[in-house]
Order: C-alpha cells, then sequence, then structure tokens
C-alpha cells in the first residue's frame, strides 16, 4: 500500500492535475475533499479518453469533470490477495485503502507486480 496517498481536489484542473502525476511519477491520484472524504480518483485513462482523446481543451476542465466516481475501496484488513482478486474482477489498476470514511492508502498493479516479483 502507498500511504500517504497524493491527493488533489475536484476544483483543480487537469493541466494542474497531471502536473503533480508526473511530479510524483504515479498513474492516478486520489480525488478528496479537504476533510480527506473520497470523492473519485482520476487516472491517465480518464485523461487519455475523456480529454485528448475526445479533443477536449483540458485548460478549461477540473478534476470533476473527468474523474471516475466509482472507485473501488478496501478495508485496512484486506489481504493482498483480496485485493487482487476485487483488481481482476473489476478490470481495474488502483483500489483505494479505507478506514471508515478516511482515505488511508492506495494499492497499485504496481504493487502487486513488484511484490510478486521480489
Amino acid at each position: 500500500m502507498s500511504s500517504p496517498v497524493v491527493t488533489t481536489t475536484p476544483a483543480a484542473t487537469i493541466l494542474e492535475a497531471s502536473k503533480i502525476m508526473a511530479k510524483h511519477r504515479i498513474g492516478a491520484l486520489i480525488v478528496v475533499e479537504d476533510d480527506m472524504k473520497l470523492r473519485g480518483i482520476l487516472t491517465e485513462r480518464d485523461i487519455l479518453v475523456k480529454v485528448l482523446a475526445a479533443e477536449k481543451e483540458y485548460n478549461a476542465m477540473n478534476v470533476e469533470d473527468v474523474m471516475t466516481t466509482d472507485v473501488y475501496t478496501v478495508g485496512m484488513d484486506a489481504t493482498l490477495l483480496d485485493i487482487s482478486k476485487i483488481m481482476n474482477k473489476h478490470g481495474i489498476r488502483h483500489a483505494v485503502v479505507m478506514e471508515g470514511e478516511k482515505v488511508m492508502g492506495i494499492v497499485t498493479a504496481r504493487d502487486l507486480i513488484e511484490l510478486v516479483s521480489g
């Protein structure tokens, strides 16, 4: 699990969010309100499909216009096997780890690959 997570807000621009992703060399940002309440996830794929391939003007778009709101979450007690099954079943590459309503971390497909490959 990666923790603390790198986050952005729904009001951030796509350009701002892209720069954060590039700076941290990550493929997704957790979208939260000020109190760390989960609102969604913004992935490279969201930007590619919903902005660039759709030929939208990224300067005029906010994260909330593009983010995925149907986020798969797991509890702190979830095993890596449980998480990998969820990711495989739903075709996702990111699972947000929650403790109650608070975002605690994120498990990515890369995390799982690194674990398996040693």
